[in-house]
């Protein structure tokens, strides 16, 4: 079963509509309702696909991630650089604990 919020989704009710409005049209009926769903299905298209592209990203960095952890030493016992530098975008330092955050978007608190 296909997601009903997927681009492809929203495409084929686009289609649907704009065979209603060609019907509508050839029957000189108000089509004006199909045509402001069209127009609202087209911009929810749109979100959709960026949201897909987004999360296709999010998880291409995960892969990136999992991929260098995976060629590291089974046991780090020392600071790595280069480890800190591939796996976070920041960490933060406050009085009661510590915010680590991946590159891949995922925040993890320690509490001191």
């Amino acid at each position: 079963m296909s997601n009903p919020d997927s681009a492809e989704s929203i495409q084929a009710r686009i289609d649907e509509l704009q065979q209603q409005i060609i019907d509508k049209a050839s029957r000189q009926e108000d089509y004006d309702d199909a045509a402001q769903e069209i127009l609202r299905l087209r911009e929810q298209k749109e979100k959709a696909m960026l949201n897909d592209a987004s999360r296709s990203e999010i998880l291409d960095r995960i892969r990136e991630l999992q991929e260098f952890i995976t060629a590291q030493p089974s046991e780090i016992t020392e600071f790595d650089a280069s480890l800190v530098k591939h796996l976070f975008n920041k960490v933060t330092v406050y009085d009661q604990k510590l915010v680590f955050e991946f590159k891949s978007g995922v925040t993890v608190e320690v509490e001191n």
